[in-house]
């Protein structure tokens, strides 16, 4: 049995857990980079985050992988998002094979105050093999409020030590937490 404590806060890591790695408030941001954050001490990750979005048009999450401080722009994204409306009785859907990033989830624009909460695990970035991710999120667009979820894959074996989560089509403020995974 025992505790680790990181930045003040004490976690337990006997019989696994989540271990809050990157507490991030965002203000009229584009994107957070966040790098040295993967490493051998954990498998898999948990990305939660709450944010509200300033844009004009379609607003998308979008995530690439850094190593060395340096986002990886290969073609070798692939990606997943199921929608559900929730004030209308329609779905759709997204696929992005062999894109320079994850599209994660989409929410419209023309609308002040939107608001999109996403919950996701990333399995192994830092080991040498798939990275992959399986995600929930929830936008409130106001007027119209959708569901849905995402998944994705890095069709390579590059190891990653950070991530940049970018708000592709405006800015967004909020939170932005990356945790670790305990074994």
């Amino acid at each position: 049995d025992g505790a680790l404590i990181k930045d003040s806060k004490i976690a337990a890591t006997a019989g696994g857990g989540l271990v809050l790695l990157s507490s991030n408030t965002v203000s009229s941001s584009s994107n957070t980079a966040v790098d040295n954050i993967f490493t051998s001490a954990y498998t898999n990750y948990k990305l939660v985050m709450n944010v509200t979005g300033s844009h004009s048009g379609t607003q998308f999450i979008t995530i690439k992988f850094r190593t060395g401080g340096t986002n990886n722009s290969s073609s070798s994204y692939t990606s997943g998002v199921r929608t559900f409306r929730i004030n209308a009785d329609n779905e759709f859907e997204q696929r992005t094979d062999t894109g320079t990033d994850w599209k994660l989830q989409g929410w419209d624009g023309s609308q002040s105050g939107n608001s999109v909460s996403l919950d996701a695990t990333i399995f192994a970035p830092q080991v040498a093999r798939r990275t992959g991710l399986t995600g929930n999120w929830m936008a409130d667009e106001v007027t119209n409020q959708q569901g849905g979820y995402c998944s994705a894959t890095f069709e390579g074996t590059t190891s990653f030590d950070g991530i940049d989560i970018i708000c592709l089509g405006g800015t967004w403020t909020g939170q932005i937490n990356i945790y670790a995974l305990a074994e």
